[in-house]
């Protein structure tokens, strides 16, 4: 048994989240019928719902270690980021009933067993969860990019055929929500309930768009790699930036996101050998 906490945990955790979900004889069996997501679930101390469907995804306490694909209601995904998060917000609604609308806009059966959808977010929190169950998308995966606008949209893009479509709360839908919701207590409330049952044309907007960086730039080609002329560092996903007869990650080209605190040292001493505990060689 793996003891949580530790390397081989984990690792076992991530190889069981990124195989091809294979049924494993009776330890997946386990699985039974969630049960619905209540409107009014809030995270005030009752029975968490992440305990509730603790044997829904194959019998495992840890959230969601894969998608069941055979999810296609809106209760479904509502209880799969519950799991995540251990509770349910409006924004998780939102990203959920994004990801439905995506289904219908590029003609594509989601939640995706494949890489075909690339989802781009800007922000990040709940909202991102309820977009990643419903269209299968993770940044693991590399089908979920965050480029950070603060808002609370995405775009869904068809790899194979370059198209795209960037979806956002209508400005109107926060108002519109509570005569879905007329017994809510609150406004939070007005919004968790009824941004599950306004129709997608009150609740979204959906307007088709073009990349400005080509997919393929995107994605890159699986292998590619290079180093550094500056720093060292090895660049991944053809992210290295051309500078004159130089090839230099973003950083060094003046494109950062940090500046470094103290002067990097890589004055490492000699390597021990194994065989040594002293550090000197092994006498041959």
């Amino acid at each position: 048994m793996r003891e949580e906490g530790t390397l081989t945990h984990y690792v076992g955790f991530l190889t069981g989240y990124h195989r091809p979900s294979k049924p494993r004889k009776a330890h997946v069996q386990r699985r039974a019928v969630h049960p619905q997501v209540h409107p009014y679930y809030r995270n005030r101390g009752q029975t968490s719902l992440a305990a509730e469907l603790s044997g829904c995804y194959n019998g495992v306490n840890h959230g969601i270690r894969r998608i069941d694909r055979t999810m296609k209601t809106l209760a479904d995904y509502l209880a799969a980021t519950a799991a995540l998060h251990h509770h349910i917000c409006p924004r998780q609604v939102l990203g959920v009933r994004m990801g439905m609308l995506a289904a219908e806009l590029l003609d594509l059966d989601l939640p995706q067993t494949d890489k075909r959808v690339l989802t781009i977010v800007e922000t990040d929190g709940c909202f991102c969860d309820g977009v990643a169950v419903s269209v299968n998308c993770w940044v693991g995966r590399r089908t979920l990019r965050v480029e950070d606008y603060g808002k609370v949209a995405a775009t869904f893009i068809d790899t194979l055929t370059e198209t795209a479509w960037r979806v956002y709360p209508h400005p109107q839908a926060r108002d519109r929500a509570a005569h879905y919701a007329p017994t809510a207590a609150n406004s939070w409330e007005a919004m968790l309930i009824g941004y599950q049952h306004m129709p997608a044309a009150e609740l979204l907007i959906a307007q088709p768009v073009i990349l400005a960086t080509p997919v393929a730039a995107l994605v890159s080609v699986p292998g590619r790699r290079t180093v550094c002329d500056r720093c060292g560092e090895e660049i991944l996903n053809e992210r290295e930036v051309h500078n004159g007869t130089s090839l230099l990650c973003r950083a060094c080209a003046g494109k950062a996101y940090y500046t470094t605190a103290t002067p990097l040292s890589l004055a490492f001493g000699p390597i021990k050998d194994a065989g040594s505990p002293n550090g000197n060689p092994a006498s041959q």
